[in-house]
């Protein structure tokens, strides 16, 4: 899996389990939202003296003295320090969907709730869940947990997936499998003799800057660049509990409540087919450049990368934008990141109409959706949805058939799960009515057979028609990557691909224009509503406030158009 041509840098492409970014929170305590009591308040601000530091890890700004402001050689700027900053790597502790959703989980199943808190916490804060777990002390978000200012730990958490975690992981023989999977990353003990390296992609480093600086010695080590690393958080399957409250799987049966790397494994992008890593898509190349700042007489290496960790939530970075102030990230460049995100995601998929023709009365258009990226679309946490969104307009530019209108209070008109909470969208092969809407989703059930969106309650999926990988066939694909639903039997909904018809009848004109799009929405609608029963929970209130701010946009994956004259 190592190639040693492609893009370089720091490994780890993504250790966020649920990829959304926000802002950091403090322990002063404040009422917020329509929340009654005690709660979240602004994240505290730095403190005098040198960044703290712990037995294993270092903060980004010991790493930011050289690792940043660099110059590549065709003069672009490199700085993979303020690009870690924006991403939802760094935002992974302080996300506050995350910490409603945890303080969610734990509500709704108090007696799972100290176990709740620690595993959430395994990738959302894996710096401070380690220096926790090797020392013996609680693993602790909320109250006088890590979000605590005084907590020893509390300065590592807020760092997220911090540069000296990821540059840490062994390469030990369960790296890249399920045992590796789901937080099970390994970090040298501090007193091991070899516990402070710091692994890097590029052979023969010259160690001696960094160990005089950081106390950590560079090494080579070939497992930094490859997926297997990522793996390490994005393969997660958790246990789930029956309706009293007892854990019902068992470690065969866990729930796979997000398996990109497994997906890229069994994919044309996996060691199988082209071997196209999770860095290469997730991080930029910047070509030739130095790797550090310092010292000055310190060569160039090839293939360097930028360090932004792209992803597709474009809405919690609009959170994080519009309350920097109040969740202590200001002076960050959210707007180079939205527009980042933004262009990923339109290279992630496109829509074709592959077939169109309007006969007496009826137009009939067949659009064919396509995936390219190495995992399903879209990944991760059962909280996201791409759609398909279509307008017919008549030769005066009337509307005359719409499917996938977004409303302005985040629902999509026609979607079954935004009018009826126990309802969801079904898979479409053909749609002839504008209530009928072709959505790419996750939908979990629970052990007794019913839809459900809480997390440890899942113990698989009524319907899992996201878009597939190129390669990977859902008729053969493992169990826990396997589709779910009626897309099964669609003949069309293939790996890399799907077609969807657009029959529409009763028409009277003789031309029509026709407008495709494919749009992701990072938080469905549904999602929201059900935390909202949890409103009276600090931390879901404060979110929920945040999110009521920000206007319903979806963003545009692919768009295609036609128009179609009758025959």
């Amino acid at each position: 899996m190592h190639h040693s041509s492609d893009w370089r840098l720091i490994a780890a492409a993504a250790l966020v389990l649920l990829l959304m970014a926000a802002g950091a929170v403090g322990g002063q305590q404040r009422a917020v939202g329509r929340g009654p009591g005690p709660g979240p308040g602004p994240a505290p601000g730095p403190g005098p003296g040198p960044a703290p530091t712990t037995a294993h890890f270092l903060v980004s700004s010991h790493c930011e003295s050289c690792h940043d402001a660099i110059v590549t050689t065709s003069g672009a700027q490199l700085s993979q320090v303020d690009e870690w900053r924006r991403s939802m790597m760094r935002h992974a502790f302080v996300d506050p969907l995350w910490q409603a959703k945890v303080r969610s989980e734990m509500r709704r199943i108090p007696g799972l709730a100290s176990f709740i808190e620690a595993k959430c916490v395994t990738c959302h804060a894996p710096m401070a869940w380690t220096e926790a777990t090797k020392g013996g002390s609680p693993v602790k978000v909320f109250d006088d947990g890590f979000l605590d200012p005084d907590h020893p730990y509390h300065a590592i958490a807020m760092e997220g997936v911090g540069c000296t975690l990821c540059h840490q992981i062994q390469d030990t023989p369960e790296l890249g499998t399920s045992e590796g999977s789901s937080g099970n990353f390994s970090i040298a003990d501090a007193d091991d003799p070899d516990g402070r390296w710091i692994y890097g992609q590029y052979q023969n480093p010259v160690a001696r800057p960094m160990l005089g600086s950081t106390g950590y010695q560079a090494v080579y080590g070939a497992h930094i660049e490859e997926s297997a690393l990522c793996g390490s958080c994005h393969d997660l399957e958790t246990d789930y509990v029956d309706a009293a409250g007892n854990i019902a799987s068992t470690p065969s049966t866990r729930f796979p409540e997000q398996m990109p790397y497994t997906e890229w494994l069994y994919s044309d992008f996996g060691p199988a087919g082209s071997n196209t890593s999770c860095l290469e898509c997730h991080m930029a190349n910047a070509g030739t450049s130095k790797i550090s700042r310092s010292p000055r007489w310190l060569g160039t290496r090839e293939n360097v990368a930028h360090h932004p960790f792209r992803s597709e939530n474009t809405t919690m970075l609009r959170i994080l934008d519009t309350f920097a102030g109040e969740l202590g990230v200001s002076g960050e460049d959210l707007d180079e990141a939205l527009t980042d995100a933004s262009e990923y995601l339109a290279s992630g998929g496109s829509v074709q109409i592959v077939d169109a023709a309007l006969e007496q009365s009826v137009l009939e258009v067949t659009v064919r959706v396509v995936n390219h990226t190495a995992h399903k679309m879209p990944t991760s946490l059962p909280s996201r949805r791409a759609y398909l969104h279509v307008i017919v307009r008549d030769a005066a530019g009337t509307i005359v058939f719409e499917s996938g209108r977004l409303n302005a209070d985040h629902t999509i008109a026609g979607v079954d799960a935004d009018a009826n909470p126990a309802a969801y969208e079904p898979h479409y092969d053909l749609i002839t009515s504008q209530d009928q809407v072709q959505v790419y989703e996750a939908i979990m059930r629970n052990v007794e057979g019913g839809l459900t969106y809480t997390l440890l309650r899942a113990s698989g999926f009524l319907k899992d028609n996201r878009l597939l990988p190129a390669g990977l066939d859902p008729a053969t694909a493992p169990e826990r990557i396997r589709p779910a639903g009626a897309c099964l039997t669609d003949e069309d909904f293939t790996g890399g691909s799907d077609e969807v018809t657009y029959r529409i009848a009763n028409l009277t004109g003789n031309r029509y224009s026709v407008v495709v799009e494919l749009l992701d929405q990072p938080i469905a609608y549904p999602f929201i509503r059900d935390l909202q029963t949890d409103m009276d929970d600090v931390y879901v209130a404060r979110f929920m406030r945040m999110w009521e701010t920000v206007p319903a946009t979806a963003e545009v994956i692919g768009e295609t158009g036609i128009d179609v004259m009758k025959r």
